[in-house]
């Protein structure tokens, strides 16, 4: 894909050991699991993941649950490196039919330079009886170690937000 700047982002997804069950005599998917590399510029992204999935007696989705790890490191123009490891988890109800986005977590550690950051993150979705999207609350919480040129700890920042959204 080129980007506006001219630049190509390039992506490669392998989906394997993917499980089914059979449920009232179809076949559902269980388990599934996901392996992505994505490459834009200076910018590598690694990624792995599995979602899991529920089912009612019926043989219909109830939910899912996905979990990523994803892991970005880009090469700065000073030659530095900055380093971001993730883990996400993302649970869905079904509502009208519609596999929808009802929690979100984060956690994260970013290294660049003689910096550390770890940032922590929680979303909740609302929905009416309709399925239509009503609001949604998220918070997040990070912490900063900033250390000197002789790896002494120079300063400690912490950040808390609270978003609303209606």
């Amino acid at each position: 894909m080129h980007n506006s700047d001219g630049s190509v982002t390039t992506t490669t997804t392998h989906i394997e050991n993917t499980v089914y069950a059979i449920i009232q005599g179809q076949a559902v998917v269980m388990h599934s699991e996901i392996e992505t590399w994505t490459y834009a510029g200076a910018t590598t992204t690694h990624g792995t993941g599995y979602t899991d999935y529920t089912y009612d007696d019926a043989g219909q989705m109830t939910g899912a649950h996905t979990h990523l790890d994803p892991t970005t490191t880009t090469v700065n123009s000073d030659g530095s490196v900055t380093t971001t490891e993730a883990h996400v988890d993302n649970y869905y109800s079904v509502i009208h039919g519609e596999l929808v986005l009802t929690h979100s977590d984060s956690d994260a550690w970013t290294r660049a330079g003689s910096n550390s950051t770890h940032t922590t993150s929680a979303t909740d979705y609302y929905y009416d009886d309709n399925g239509k999207l009503t609001g949604a609350h998220g918070h997040s919480d990070a912490t900063t170690w900033a250390y000197d040129e002789n790896e002494i700890l120079s300063s400690t920042t912490w950040t808390h937000t609270e978003n609303y959204y209606s």
